[in-house]
């Protein structure tokens, strides 16, 4: 299952998610399920076109609390996010990832070049491209199958250097080096 968890914004682009949800094969013996977590403007919009294209595949939670992301992302195989305009880093990136979750994102996610990396922890794309979005799902979901453990580990392993106790240590060194200097 995949999962979008955001704000249901333009920015953000979870229509993209969902037409390339709506358009998606089976990947192997798998039909591939979209959960959408989150609410905003966009909601009435995204709940049509799911009516219009594919009702039984794409669920929606609405605004979930911090303490019950948990759950959904445990629940989840990789998280979705498709962002058309610049996102500074995209934090959910990093909830997901510290769950095990591989994930998605454009090209505009600010966090792509140190935690998603092309077949280890997610796979990426040209932002506003629903066939490019699709093609990434597809190979994720490929090089996924029977390796979701393994993936899990190296997705913790990799967030893991962007966790408070490592920001904090960077920060001392930072001092001491310039105290130093």
């Amino acid at each position: 299952m995949l999962v979008f968890s955001g704000k249901l914004i333009p920015k953000k682009d979870p229509l993209a998610v969902i037409d390339a949800v709506a358009s998606l094969p089976r990947v192997g013996e798998c039909t591939v399920r979209l959960l959408v977590v989150g609410d905003g403007p966009l909601r009435g919009v995204c709940e049509a076109r799911v009516q219009e294209t594919c009702a039984d595949r794409v669920r929606f939670l609405g605004f979930t609390s911090q303490e019950d992301l948990a759950g959904v992302y445990t629940a989840g195989d990789a998280l979705v996010l498709p962002s058309t305009r610049s996102e500074t880093w995209g934090l959910v990136v990093n909830e997901a990832l510290q769950f095990g979750m591989p994930c998605v994102v454009s090209d505009r996610v600010g966090c792509i070049d140190d935690l998603v990396s092309s077949g280890e922890t997610g796979e990426s794309f040209r932002h506003g491209s629903v066939d490019a979005l699709r093609a990434a799902i597809v190979r994720l979901a490929g090089w996924l199958i029977g390796r979701r453990e393994e993936v899990a580990e190296r997705c913790r392993k990799v967030v893991s250097r962007y966790s408070l106790d490592a920001a904090a240590a960077g920060i001392v060194k930072a001092v001491v080096q310039e105290r130093n200097a």
